[in-house]
């Protein structure tokens, strides 16, 4: 969406200064509190229903769950339209948990983000921060990061995938949100 906003100064009553500025909507979608179960051994698929109109500019995802070994999470983002990226991969060894806090939609979260300074493999749990999904400047496609969603349709429903790859450990996600620029 492109506003054009004017800024006037008038001095006496010659001069006149006008500024154009494009401004973004950016919108959070949220699952709100969930404590759903990530399935030892399975996968957890959640949903999240995006509202917002217009084509993706940039996209976020931010989750915040327990697990007490991150080396066997195996985490995907789908969109609306079947376009998938890798947002970490057995990153994390044996640390625990991605974000801190309490697990639900009040903590801090571990955000996902294309501009991060730090990819996801170069942290370390419980990954409190902004980070590059995995392997971001290296993998090839479908692995190259949340710009895969650029120029597609933001609404609809995106699923958020929590492979856990290994037995004996367990978790919980508390909440996923996404914050779409369009």
């Amino acid at each position: 969406m492109r506003q054009r906003i004017a800024f006037v100064l008038a001095v006496g009553a010659t001069t006149a200064v006008s500024v154009a500025t494009a401004l973004a909507a950016t919108h959070t979608s949220s699952t709100g509190n969930l404590g759903r179960t990530i399935p030892d051994g399975g996968v957890l698929v959640q949903k999240l229903k995006v509202e917002q109109e217009g084509k993706v500019k940039d996209v976020n995802a931010l989750v915040r769950l327990d697990h007490s070994y991150d080396g066997d999470l195996v985490i995907w983002l789908q969109g609306p339209g079947g376009v998938a990226t890798t947002l970490m991969s057995q990153d994390g060894g044996d640390g625990e948990d991605l974000g801190t806090g309490p697990n639900n939609c009040s903590g801090n979260p571990t955000k996902f983000d294309d501009e991060a300074a730090e990819g996801i493999g170069s942290g370390s749990a419980p990954f409190d921060g902004s980070f590059q999904p995995n392997d971001f400047n290296t993998d090839p496609p479908p692995e190259r990061g949340l710009v895969e969603f650029d120029g597609h349709p933001a609404t609809g429903t995106w699923k958020l995938f929590v492979g856990d790859s290994e037995y004996e450990d367990k978790g919980k996600l508390g909440c996923f949100k996404l914050q779409i620029k369009t």
